[in-house]
């Protein structure tokens, strides 16, 4: 999915909000966190990020940026898919139980 008119958000930025400006080397090969927004937590952890705290701490951030650019309607779409995802992932951790 290709975003347009997305605001600049500066990477240096959006890590010290993210307390994780240590990892600004990691995404100097970037121009700002819009391009960011589609890697996965695979290519986090391909880009050195190893601390699997911080990689998803990067991923829900991400997450939450490229819903913050959906239209309403499909917000409304991905809240409820991903809801129901977590519901499954409930519901399979209690049958292990």
């Amino acid at each position: 999915m290709v975003i347009t008119n997305v605001p600049h958000l500066d990477i240096g930025d959006w890590l010290k909000r993210l307390e994780l400006l240590d990892y600004e080397v990691n995404f100097q090969k970037f121009f700002g966190v819009e391009d960011l927004i589609e890697l996965s937590e695979s290519d986090i952890k391909d880009l050195g990020i190893k601390n699997s705290a911080h990689r998803a701490r990067i991923v829900s951030s991400l997450v939450a940026l490229k819903v913050d650019l959906m239209p309403y309607g499909l917000k409304q779409v991905f809240f409820v898919a991903y809801y129901c995802y977590t519901l499954s992932l409930t519901y399979d951790v209690e049958k292990k139980l």
